[in-house]
């Protein structure tokens, strides 16, 4: 829109900004909206600074900041994506890993299967996605990680891109280092779980509906792109993916006044992108499966919002997001007084594509908390939008510093608290290895040595550190050093330690030897079993009664059995038959596992059906 007419429409709309207007029940919609674009984002704020003709310097500037970025997106593959063939935890890594390889043991791409029964909680993008590269690469746990960091990597190019678009390269580059460091980031881009993929196809999907709907001419192609993304989505996690997504836009075209309105037929279309793309699959699993929309939409979706499973109270979130968006969590109320902040200099900085991150952001928040079935890596989607409400208010405070509040605190003592944060956790998860067992006793004193020469090299050189972006650029370098030690000794001494079947694991030369002896795992879904040990003959039961004790005649008299460590260990013994008995036990991680054997005239335990032959 020319900037003659944008001006004449936030006159128009806005009218003397001190002249104060009384809010009454019939006038709190154009209140709310005279709030939002006069207020808190500015409808005519700052010019975009890639609008502005560039300088010779300013080009140089512009170079560095795009190295700035390809460096930091190589600093984050380097910790990505080495390493990742370390034991899969139990047990969401193992679930998730088991699935797609029994896709391929069984030529089957269309139901999920674990432990080779319909599995009904999640759609098949995940699992197509690690049996794409198992096919490729091999059945390994490297294979099955792929896909989380690469779709991290993905995320976090994309919110630069995002934040570059939007506001300017150094806005980009500063939501690319408020997102890559995080603990939660790190962490969620490591492990085999659906949420890193689901955040990165409903950053795509609101990325593109914000370029669709940002101007007053609609862009039918950016909003076809975001119906694509959410339709991918929704093979992702199901109908949390147009959860995340229609709220926020709603309430942005709504509140924004120079935005486009996407109307009923806008919306027809992006369903129908969206139907195009998942109704296929449900529509050949249902037939396949009859029960599966119930079990799907209903069981694992409506009833999971109502706290059938994993139930958590309302402020779960706040402490997760605190602990995974360290060290920026450090700035959290810094960053909510810059977003509140009447300063007409402030508020003038506050431009409507931060509005949007806002909405994004609280709106994920607010249903997850509403929600009583949560789990750490549930808030996930919010972080792009985080990624880019921290990266502006980074480049506002170490730019324009003056009416910002806070200052103090956030230049001078946020870093250095962020840093001893990082260091004494990096310590303390240490120590806890090693009182635990899975990390050597020694490797304490080498993170306490390492952890006090880091702070005294600061404090050597605290003259040079004086800069406000010496100070986070060394927070950020350490957290990242903490990050690589945690993600490539920590978490897979932890995963060795807890693994049962795996090839490290002390355990695995007696499966080895005992491949022909049937296996009943109990209690738990035991996916890592079939994963490692390549058999498709393992039964799984939730509880083992006479009743559901597979028995006949066979050529062994042994069972092979897995249980907790819990009650469910202590039942399994009682429902064998009489003249069965324990021979031989053994611990490992939270598994408990037992050999029996059975006397000659006693009934003998049957191996499952025979099913489809397993990849090597």
């Amino acid at each position: 829109m020319p900037q003659a007419d944008n001006n004449a429409s936030q006159k128009r709309f806005c009218g003397a900004l001190n002249k104060p207007l009384r809010v009454t029940i019939s006038n709190l919609p154009a209140s709310l909206r005279r709030w939002w674009n006069c207020d808190q984002f500015h409808a005519n704020a700052e010019p975009k600074v890639t609008e502005r003709i560039p300088e010779p310097r300013s080009r140089g500037a512009e170079r560095r900041l795009v190295g700035l970025q390809l460096a930091l997106l190589v600093v984050a593959s380097l910790l990505l994506l080495p390493g990742r063939n370390y034991p899969l935890i139990d047990r969401d890594e193992t679930r998730y890993a088991e699935i797609p390889r029994e896709m391929l043991v069984t030529s089957d791409w269309l139901v999920p299967r674990l432990n080779f029964k319909t599995y009904y909680d999640k759609p098949p993008l995940l699992y197509w996605a690690c049996a794409a590269s198992y096919a490729v690469f091999g059945v390994s746990e490297q294979s099955a990680r792929l896909t989380p960091a690469l779709a991290g990597l993905l995320t976090l190019a994309l919110t630069m891109w995002f934040a570059n678009r939007q506001f300017d390269r150094r806005v980009g580059l500063f939501a690319g280092l408020s997102l890559a460091p995080t603990v939660g980031f790190l962490a969620s881009s490591r492990i085999l779980l659906i949420d890193c993929l689901l955040t990165l196809l409903v950053a795509l999907s609101l990325f593109a509906a914000h370029e669709a709907v940002r101007e007053r001419r609609f862009k039918r192609t950016w909003w076809l792109l975001a119906g694509a993304a959410s339709g991918v989505a929704f093979l992702a996690k199901g109908p949390i993916a147009l959860v995340l997504f229609i709220p926020p836009v709603v309430a942005f075209t709504w509140l924004t006044e120079r935005a486009s309105r996407p109307g009923i037929r806008h919306w027809l279309m992006y369903g129908g992108v969206v139907g195009a793309i998942a109704l296929p699959w449900f529509a050949a699993v249902n037939h396949q499966v009859p029960d599966f929309a119930y079990q799907f939409f209903y069981r694992h979706n409506v009833e999971r919002f109502g706290g059938a499973f994993h139930a958590k109270p309302c402020w779960f979130f706040l402490p997760v997001l605190l602990a995974g968006g360290h060290p920026w969590s450090f700035l959290a109320l810094p960053c909510v007084n810059y977003l509140l902040s009447a300063n007409p200099a402030v508020r003038l900085r506050r431009t409507p594509p931060l509005g949007f991150a806002v909405l994004w952001a609280v709106w994920c928040l607010a249903f997850f908390s509403v929600s009583r079935c949560k789990l750490p890596p549930y808030i996930l989607p919010a972080a792009p939008a985080l990624a880019v409400v921290f990266g502006k208010y980074l480049a506002d405070l170490f730019e324009h510093q003056a009416g910002l509040g806070w200052n103090n605190y956030a230049l001078r003592w946020a870093p250095w608290l962020a840093t001893i944060t990082t260091l004494g956790a990096a310590l303390g998860l240490t120590a806890f290895g090693a009182s635990t067992g899975f990390e050597l006793s020694a490797m304490v004193g080498v993170v306490a040595a390492i952890a006090v020469a880091l702070l005294g090299v600061a404090f050597v050189l605290r003259d040079r550190l004086e800069r406000p972006e010496t100070r986070w650029g060394f927070c950020v370098a350490t957290t990242l050093l903490a990050g690589a030690f945690v993600l490539h000794r920590e978490i897979p001494q932890y995963a060795l330690a807890q693994s049962v079947f795996a090839p490290q694991s002390q355990c695995r030369e007696e499966f080895a030897c005992m491949s022909d002896v049937p296996m009943v795992t109990i209690g738990h879904e035991w996916s890592g079993a079939p994963f490692y040990l390549h058999r498709s003959d393992i039964a799984n039961v939730d509880t083992l009664s006479p009743e559901n004790l597979p028995l006949d005649r066979n050529a062994s008299n042994q069972l092979l059995m897995v249980a907790r460590l819990n009650k469910s260990c202590s039942d399994a013994v009682p429902a064998l038959p009489a003249g069965a008995h324990v021979v031989a036990a053994a611990d490992r991680g939270r598994a408990r596992i037992l050999l029996v054997e059975f006397a000659a005239d006693a009934g003998r335990v049957a191996s499952p059906p025979h099913r489809s032959p397993t990849l090597r």
